[in-house]
């Protein structure tokens, strides 16, 4: 004979969840973990059975027994809650004329697992009152002490006027205005792509609309989008009609960009030579602010031709001054734009153009990296550090401490350390390019 194999009591729980307001009556629990033979084995069973059924209601992860129709049933926590009449039967006695039958209502402890089961709709209190309480001034009274009790102890929150009515709500539920968690913010950025994110879009994302609630987590906000712009991870704010925006790192208007959109003009231009004004005024949105840049790039990567005619400049693009004009260019995209070759001493001058660019990528901040700014020359670190303690001396540069914690590694390592100064120079300020 093979042996019946029963559930493991870790499933009781599940399948009275999933009998929901039918229950389950103490015989189906019986038979379904413990079986109906009689022996030694299911008597056993019957036994851990029981432990486990009593060991659930103490928790309040279940209810029962509860006596119905004859038999006794055991309901998930939130579930079986309704009011029941009894069942009419045979010898069963109708109450006479004017007698009054006394209404039984839902116990107090299953308050919660009901205002967690209405979710973001909440319960009135005139509803609370009606299955919990009904007329009853001392139900009433308890109810009213419980209800208090889960205000304090952060587990319900109400009462919230919601048209005329007092509604509670769970923890977590009826908020109207969710808002995001600070952690999203570097990704939120990543996906608003080139668009960029407004500071306004951000605070109502990540702030909400409610002032005190606001006003808390404002701080926490700047603090975040500061110690993100440090590391590098996002760009900004760069301004533009009155608004502030960021960008995920890489994204957003930049010299490459403003590059792009001036060589794309130049291409649909055709033999049709462009005037540098009429250049300027068709890029245009927060790539203008990296127009003059953007062309400088241009030409000096000879992607665009310049042409001069008196005091006035014109460009063609470099495949139809080639073609039209026999002008030698150099072959080939590099995808990428480069800045020009630093010669082996280093001047101010060489540094200049990298420089320029990083801070319009930092958002017109006058501080920049020392870091970013040798992984942008390509130059040994310790040729620029001796140029930049030069002019520091000079007065024709300033360098600085940060007080930020968060940097990476190699931006620290990419410091100046002057002997006697116990931080290092994170970055680098040139005189008159403020």
């Amino acid at each position: 004979m093979v042996a019946k194999i029963y559930p493991k009591l870790d499933f009781l729980l599940t399948k009275l969840t999933d009998a929901g307001d039918s229950g389950l009556s103490k015989t189906e629990i019986t038979k379904m973990f413990a079986g109906t033979s009689r022996s030694e084995a299911k008597a056993k069973r019957e036994g851990e059975l029981n432990e486990k059924l009593d060991a659930l209601v103490r928790s309040g992860e279940i209810r029962g027994p509860v006596s119905r129709k004859g038999a006794k049933v055991y309901f998930a926590s939130g579930c079986g809650l309704s009011i029941e009449t009894p069942e009419l039967g045979p010898g069963t006695k109708l109450p006479s004329k004017g007698t009054r039958t006394k209404k039984v209502y839902a116990k107090l402890d299953d308050f919660l697992p009901e205002l967690i089961k209405a979710g973001d709709n909440g319960l009135a209190k005139t509803a609370i009152k009606e299955k919990f309480t009904g007329e009853s001034k001392k139900l009433q009274t308890e109810l009213n002490e419980k209800l208090n009790a889960l205000v304090r102890s952060g587990e319900i929150r109400g009462p919230v006027k919601r048209k005329g009515a007092n509604v509670y709500f769970a923890r977590g539920c009826g908020l109207s205005i969710k808002t995001a968690k600070l952690d999203d913010l570097l990704p939120a950025l990543i996906d608003a792509g080139d668009s960029g994110l407004g500071i306004g879009k951000i605070k109502e994302k990540f702030l909400g609309k409610p002032k005190a609630k606001a006003k808390e987590r404002e701080g926490e906000l700047t603090a975040k989008l500061s110690a993100l712009v440090r590391r590098g991870v996002i760009r900004g704010p760069l301004k533009h009609g009155g608004t502030k925006y960021y960008f995920a790192s890489g994204c957003g208007p930049s010299i490459d960009m403003a590059s792009g959109m001036i060589v794309t003009l130049a291409q649909r231009s055709g033999v049709k030579l462009l005037s540098k004004a009429g250049l300027e005024k068709k890029v245009v949105g927060m790539n203008k602010r990296f127009f003059a840049d953007g062309l400088k790039h241009s030409v000096s990567s000879q992607r665009i031709v310049e042409l001069s005619c008196g005091s006035s400049k014109y460009y063609l693009h470099r495949d139809v001054a080639s073609e039209y004009f026999g002008f030698a260019t150099a072959s080939g995209e590099t995808g990428r734009l480069q800045e020009r070759p630093v010669p082996a001493s280093l001047a101010l001058e060489d540094i200049l153009p990298a420089y320029r660019r990083l801070k319009a990528e930092n958002g017109g901040f006058s501080a920049v990296n020392i870091y970013d700014l040798q992984q942008a020359l390509h130059v040994p670190k310790e040729q620029l550090h001796r140029l930049l303690t030069e002019e520091a001396r000079g007065h024709r540069v300033s360098i600085h401490h940060t007080t930020s914690v968060d940097l990476p590694p190699e931006v620290v390592d990419g410091g100046i350390r002057l002997p006697g100064v116990a931080e290092p120079f994170i970055t680098v300020v040139v005189k008159g390019e403020q």
